[in-house]
């Protein structure tokens, strides 16, 4: 981490604590419906009924958004606590330095572009 400047270290973690911040509140909306009422609500009712009809098909849809928004949400934490240890912006393969360019486009980056790039099609993480 020693490649990165305090100012740095403030600024990429100024811009996790806004994604935390706008994926906490992307998550609030999925959750609640137009009328304000908990989508849950709405997700019982059709397990209720067995219905198979396109609100069905939008209630697994905003289930598979809410979890790529916590799936990322957890990264962005992950990230915020490696700030404060010796392991933020170093690469978890090869534990070379990760760019600041790359860390200030992906501030939850946890591979240099190195490792990221050799890895298969399938498996890249950032």
């Amino acid at each position: 981490m020693k490649h990165l400047t305090p100012q740095q270290l403030t600024q990429l973690e100024a811009a996790l604590s806004k994604r935390h911040s706008e994926l906490v509140n992307d998550i609030n909306s999925e959750l609640m419906n137009s009328d304000g009422s908990p989508v849950a609500e709405n997700i019982l009712e059709f397990i209720e009924q067995n219905d198979n009809s396109i609100e069905h098909l939008v209630t697994q849809i905003t289930l598979e958004e809410i979890r790529k928004y916590v799936s990322e949400l957890r990264a962005v934490e992950r990230a915020k606590a490696r700030i404060h240890d010796t392991s933020f912006g170093l690469c978890n393969d090869c534990s070379q330095e990760i760019t600041f360019e790359r860390l200030n486009d992906t501030p939850t980056a946890i591979r240099c572009a190195s490792c990221l790039h050799s890895l298969s099609p399938t498996n890249k993480t950032v």
